[in-house]
């Protein structure tokens, strides 16, 4: 049964994707990932990172989050299906 993200799970997923350029082992700190949002939505995109990390797709390590294999193939799949609304194959 699919597991389902919200859009701003999915933002999360492609920003961790970008800022970690598609690998496991690097750690991305928490404000890293706040700081590109608008101060008013940060609370949100905590429990969005929270939801991740409750769902498996991503690890909370010391001093930040890092993907798990999961995430990183949701994240690959979300940036497709961007990718496919755009009509960008």
């Amino acid at each position: 049964m699919p597991i389902s993200k919200t859009e701003l799970e999915k933002t999360l997923l492609l920003g961790m994707l970008m800022l970690t350029k598609g690998s496991k082992e690097k750690i991305v700190p928490k404000n890293k990932i706040t700081e590109k949002f608008a101060r008013s939505k940060r609370k949100y995109v905590s429990r969005g990172l929270d939801r991740l990390v409750d769902k498996e797709f991503l690890e909370k390590v010391e001093g930040g989050y890092k993907f798990k294999d999961k995430g990183l193939e949701e994240g690959s799949k979300a940036l497709t299906e961007g990718a496919q609304l755009w009509y960008m194959d």
